[in-house]
């Protein structure tokens, strides 16, 4: 049985929509003053980061209108969206306790965030080159983000981590650019 695209773009949006949604709970408390004075800039980025990701793996999926889709396309494309969602509560805590111990949350949970965040973009990679999606500007950087971030994992520098989600920022935004 293959799927049609408009079923792959109901699933996907509602996945999309239950992940920012699970991101804006999550950062409303950054609002706190007693709170914002806890959280890392590297932890913004990330949210930052998380939130362009998700809105433009939603603008890129209209890439694939008139496709046919099987299981395995069909969970490549779904793959992306959950991680996603789960990567959301790496970056700061579901609930705050301590404000002060908010980075202490990320610096324990960076190495599954960044092996999640590979995961991300080596999915849509794959689906990039089964699916026979033109852009060779697009696989190059998604490479190099996918270095980049495995080199996260094994780094505990904190200003490696704060290179690293600005260098993600210009990499999604670079994407989303050779995407529109």
């Amino acid at each position: 049985m293959k799927a049609s695209f408009e079923h792959i773009n109901v699933v996907v949006s509602i996945i999309i929509g239950l992940s920012i949604t699970k991101l804006l709970e999550i950062s409303s408390p950054l609002l706190d003053k007693k709170i914002w004075d806890h959280v890392h800039w590297i932890q913004v980025m990330w949210l930052f980061n998380l939130l362009i990701a998700q809105i433009q793996f939603w603008w890129s999926i209209n890439r694939y209108k008139g496709k046919e889709f099987t299981f395995l396309s069909y969970v490549l494309l779904l793959l992306s969206p959950v991680i996603m969602f789960f990567m959301c509560m790496l970056v700061i805590p579901s609930e705050i306790s301590k404000p002060e111990d908010m980075f202490s949350f990320f610096r324990n949970n960076f190495k599954l965030f960044y092996i999640l965040a590979t995961l991300v973009v080596g999915s849509n990679l794959l689906d990039s080159v089964i699916n026979k999606i033109p852009g060779r500007s697009r696989k190059f950087a998604q490479i190099v983000l996918m270095v980049f971030l495995i080199i996260g994992v094994f780094t505990s520098e904190i200003s490696y981590h704060g290179i690293l989600s600005i260098i993600t920022t210009a990499m999604i935004l670079t994407i989303t650019y050779i995407d529109s």
